[in-house]
């Protein structure tokens, strides 16, 4: 008995040192892959998958710097995507991100959900988003906190230089059929400036544009409700000393994206200082001023009607009602 008793400690020691030499060479092997992956590589896989030529438009991704994060983590530095579009005299539109940390659930993905959290840094801002796929319905939830939309490069997406710090959050469902839509987005922008006295804006009839110079918007208040595929404002409104505008409308939303639907209505009043503050917006408003359809689209005090259609994808602006 004694004898079968130390044959069974001799096995039990065997196999406990025999699981320790396993249990560090696993160890090892994952350090070792983790440090030694080919990163730089990764980042170029990743940035010529998301790179597109489509007849509509390309688009262009480039990363700076690749590396990795805990397990199941990556963070990209200087992360930028130029958007371009097959439209005649369009504009390319750039977002600029300076840093980006993500993170995958492996068990999520174990068990055929994929989720994903990220924060990025815009200036001295941050966006915490979360991610997650189940089935054919995206949910998509993010907050931003003082976020330099003029760091990001979010005016080249509206064809003018913007200037602000956005706070905010939005929560989509998005499933395949975007007529199933739904979720909210509250956005604020404090200090928003539009314009920077060299970028252009086109007014119809106007194809050489207009130089737009900086205007103070003070700050914008945004909220959107998205139910069944139509993305309704609810709130849209600046309060600044050079510009004060309200918004009303939707947005139809479709797949692609890009082919998505504006049709909003909004009131624009600026003020006399800005009016006069320089011999180009005196020469802009006289211009706009001698044009019938923006003499009827302008009411007794200053205030002009704007009427905003097309699709995202080519966006048209001109007098509204």
């Amino acid at each position: 008995m004694v004898e079968q008793a130390g044959r069974r400690a001799q096995l039990r020691d065997k196999l406990l040192l025999g699981a320790l030499y396993t249990s560090f060479f696993c160890l090892v092997f994952v350090f070792a892959v983790y440090w030694t992956f080919p990163y730089e590589r990764l980042r170029d896989y990743v940035a010529e998958k998301l790179t597109a030529q489509t007849p509509t438009g390309n688009r262009s991704v480039e990363l700076g710097e690749l590396t990795p994060v805990g397990f199941g983590g990556v963070r990209v530095r200087d992360l930028s995507i130029v958007q371009t579009s097959s439209a005649p005299d369009s504009s390319p539109s750039e977002l600029h991100v300076s840093e980006v940390n993500a993170s995958v659930s492996v068990l999520q993905l174990l068990l055929g959900n994929k989720k994903r959290a990220l924060e990025a840094r815009a200036g001295k801002g941050t966006i915490e988003g979360k991610f997650d796929q189940s089935g054919d319905t995206q949910h998509i939830e993010a907050e931003l906190k003082a976020v330099d939309v003029g760091e990001m490069g979010l005016g080249s997406w509206v064809t003018l230089p913007l200037k602000g710090k956005a706070t905010g959050k939005i929560d989509l469902r998005l499933p395949t059929d975007p007529t199933k839509a739904t979720g909210s987005i509250k956005l604020e922008i404090k200090g928003l400036k539009v314009g920077d006295g060299k970028a252009k804006v086109k007014p119809p009839g106007m194809p050489a544009g207009l130089t737009l110079d900086e205007v103070d918007a003070g700050k914008l208040e945004l909220s959107v409700e998205v139910r069944d595929g139509v993305a309704t404002l609810t709130r849209f409104s600046t309060d600044g000393k050079d510009l004060k505008l309200t918004g009303t409308g939707n947005v139809r939303l479709a797949d692609p994206l890009k082919r998505s639907r504006p049709d909003l209505n909004l009131d624009l009043t600026f003020s006399e200082a800005y009016k006069n503050k320089s011999d180009r917006t005196k020469a802009m408003f006289e211009l706009l001023g001698l044009r019938p359809e923006w003499q009827r689209a302008t009411t007794p005090d200053g205030t002009m009607h704007v009427h905003v259609g097309g699709t995202f994808l080519a966006i048209r602006g001109g007098p509204g009602r």
